[in-house]
């Protein structure tokens, strides 16, 4: 099967596994699905589906997806914005990812843990270009930590680690 979630609309393709609805409940398991030219594993399981439901849904990559225009254009307009001003090229793999709903009408837990490979960004406004960038990105609901970032720019070395949250979801 082909899809997208419609909050983050990456097509994905070539899905095949288990899903299987019983009674007031959906499995999802030894599910796999292509996101560019990368296996995505996901796994999963949701109370009551619709808009009251609960549940979790857990993703990985195999390997880095290429940080393209499908990529970028499935983020919301803010974090296109963001990341088109940073000019990236290279991947990213998805090392985990968690979207679990507890109760429903709760806001949603989510957890995005990133590695970057050989990367590269140029600001817009600075157009200093850093390649060989590798390291973490962890999305943690709306707090970002860049752990162990490092890339050059000509010989020099950059290194990086701290947090962001910021003052307006993204």
């Amino acid at each position: 099967i082909t899809f997208a979630f419609e909050k983050f609309p990456l097509r994905m393709r070539q899905g095949n596994g288990v899903i299987q609805w019983v009674g007031d409940t959906v499995h999802i398991r030894d599910f796999t699905a292509m996101a560019g030219n990368q296996i995505v594993h996901i796994a999963g399981q949701f109370q009551n589906p619709g808009p009251r439901s609960t549940g979790w849904l857990d993703l990985r990559s195999a390997g880095p997806v290429a940080l393209d225009d499908d990529l970028i254009s499935a983020m919301n307009p803010a974090g296109q914005k963001i990341l088109r001003s940073l000019r990236p090229t290279g991947g990213v793999k998805l090392t985990s990812g968690r979207f679990e709903k507890r109760m429903p009408g709760d806001e949603p837990y989510t957890r995005w843990d990133l590695s970057l490979d050989d990367c590269s960004v140029q600001y817009e406004r600075f157009p200093y270009d850093i390649h060989k960038i590798t390291g973490r990105l962890v999305l943690e609901n709306r707090r970002w930590d860049f752990i162990d970032l490092r890339g050059y720019h000509g010989s020099s070395y950059i290194s990086c680690s701290g947090a962001w949250v910021p003052r307006f979801a993204i």
